[in-house]
């Protein structure tokens, strides 16, 4: 057989070979796409976990501040209350 009668059987593997490399191409692609989807996906829900996170940990520090502020509170409420009836006795 010659290089002219193999030319055809050369062209039919280039072309096989050119369809291959393209179906690898899109399967890859595809699977690119899919873990940028997947790794996405993970970073919303990190981001919304440490949204929770975060909202937990702002409404503990709020309840903490409360009660300090409770804390202060009453004894200056009880002395005020307590230095007003003393210096104003009731009339009865």
């Amino acid at each position: 057989m010659t290089v002219k009668g193999l030319e055809p059987e050369i062209q039919r593997l280039i072309a096989q070979h050119k369809t291959e490399l393209k179906k690898i191409k899109s399967i890859h692609e595809a699977e690119l796409l899919e873990s940028d989807e997947r790794a996405s996906q993970r970073y919303v829900r990190q981001i919304e976990e440490l949204r929770d996170q975060l909202a937990s940990e702002k409404e503990a520090a709020c309840a903490r501040e409360r009660q300090l502020a409770k804390e202060s509170y009453v004894p200056l409420v009880c002395e005020f209350s307590s230095k007003l009836t003393l210096s104003h006795p009731k009339s009865l």
